[in-house]
C-alpha cells in the first residue's frame, strides 16, 4: 500500500457509506474516541475532534501508523487545487482504500466494544 490518503475522504463508516462528513458525522467519532479513551462521550476534547476530522477525511491509521507525516496532512483549502483523480489512480487504489477502511474500521469498532464491555463489568 502506499500509504496515502484519499484526498476525497473516507468511503465507508460502520459499514455504511459515509458522504461528506458533516460536523455531527465528526462530532460522533470524537465522542467514541473519547468513550475509547476511558471517558465520558459528552468530555471529548479538540484533539479527540481533530483525530475524529482526521479519520473521516480520509486518514488511515493502519497504513500511516499513529502521526501522518506532514506531507499528509489535510491541507487548508485555500492552499489547495483540484486534479481529476480520475486520470492519476489506478484502478486497485479504491480496492486499497476500502480495505484500508475496513481495518481503521474493525480496530476501532473492537476498541469501543471493549471500552463498553469494561464498563458493563464494572457495573
Amino acid at each position: 500500500m502506499s500509504g496515502n490518503h484519499s484526498a476525497e475522504g473516507k468511503i465507508l463508516q460502520h459499514a455504511e457509506g459515509l458522504g461528506v462528513a458533516t460536523p455531527e458525522l465528526v462530532r460522533r467519532r470524537a465522542r467514541e474516541l473519547a468513550v475509547i479513551n476511558g471517558r465520558d462521550p459528552e468530555d471529548y476534547t479538540e484533539a479527540d475532534w481533530r483525530r475524529a476530522k482526521s479519520e473521516l477525511h480520509g486518514g488511515h491509521d493502519f497504513v500511516q501508523g499513529e502521526h501522518a507525516p506532514e506531507a499528509l496532512a489535510i491541507p487548508d483549502e485555500e492552499e489547495t487545487h483540484r486534479v481529476d483523480r480520475r486520470i492519476s489512480e489506478a484502478p486497485e487504489s479504491l480496492g486499497e482504500e476500502l480495505f484500508a477502511e475496513g481495518m481503521d474500521e474493525a480496530v476501532h469498532e473492537q476498541m469501543l466494544a471493549a471500552r463498553r464491555n469494561g464498563e458493563a463489568d464494572d457495573s
